[in-house]
Order: structure tokens, then C-alpha cells, then sequence
């Protein structure tokens, strides 16, 4: 399924789409945080995109593989949820 800019045109900025897939993310509604996620972690390469889009790759894809490497590139930072350790195991 291709997705249309316009699909996210509905965001009058970033921050407000940042609000929305955090929000999407803590009501664990993953499989639509999925694309918002990969797209702040794809300008904003951090732990805590990297557990976010981890967990969300988890629910969307049947391979669970693709989420282990961001997933171990969150917990590298201390700081990051601990739950960073239970959806990685």
C-alpha cells in the first residue's frame, strides 16, 4: 500500500505529528504509529525512535526479526524505557 504525503498533511508541523504518534504509541495502537515512527526515526536517529519504531515493527511485520536491531540500539542508552528489555527478549 503506498502512502500519499497527503495521508500526513492533516499535521500543521512536526510537533504535532510527534504528539500524534506518541499518543498513537501509549494507547498501543502500533501498527498506525509504524510509519510516523519510522519517519522521526529517520531525522532524529536516537534510543528512544529506536525503541519506538522497534516495538512498533514487532506488531506490524509476521518477521519479528526486523525490530532486534533497533531494538538493541535503544538499550544502549541507559536511560531508555525498561521495557526496551522486555520486547527485545
Amino acid at each position: 500500500m503506498l502512502m500519499s504525503t497527503q495521508a500526513f498533511a492533516q499535521f500543521k508541523s512536526e510537533e504535532d505529528r510527534l504528539e500524534h504518534a506518541n499518543e498513537l504509541f501509549e494507547n498501543k495502537s502500533f501498527i498506525e504509529a509504524e510509519p510516523h515512527m519510522l519517519h522521526f526515526l529517520s531525522t532524529k536517529n536516537n534510543a528512544e525512535f529506536n525503541f519506538k519504531y522497534g516495538v512498533c515493527a514487532l506488531f506490524k511485520y509476521a518477521d519479528k526479526t526486523k525490530a532486534i536491531d533497533y531494538l538493541r540500539k535503544s538499550i544502549k542508552d541507559k536511560n531508555i524505557d525498561p521495557q526496551a528489555y522486555f520486547y527485545l527478549a
